[in-house]
């Protein structure tokens, strides 16, 4: 992959944290900021009201297991675009990035 694209790609990557202070929450990843619209999909539905709110629960099974593990994760969207989530900074169990 092309360096400007691998940039373009971090620039954009949403990023995700574990919810705190909500009884029975304490391991569900909420979006905390970021846009990702690498899929022409996404381009298209999350410009949407509906569609924002399908895109936002997209990430979170990927999300959830890199905040579990403090490693990366791949995964598939619903709409089959491919997900990747990693911790950032490396290694937390607190917030990642999902490109």
């Amino acid at each position: 992959m092309e360096e400007r694209t691998v940039h373009r790609h971090l620039a954009g990557a949403e990023l995700w944290a574990r919810s705190a202070g909500e009884p029975g929450r304490g391991d569900e990843p909420v979006f905390v900021a970021g846009w990702e619209d690498g899929e022409a999909f996404c381009a298209t539905v999350c410009s949407t009201d509906k569609g924002l709110r399908f895109c936002r629960r997209c990430p979170t099974e990927t999300a959830r297991r890199a905040l579990a593990t403090g490693r990366a994760a791949r995964g598939r969207c619903g709409a089959g675009g491919r997900l990747l989530g990693f911790p950032a900074p490396r290694g937390s169990r607190t917030t990642v990035a999902v490109l």
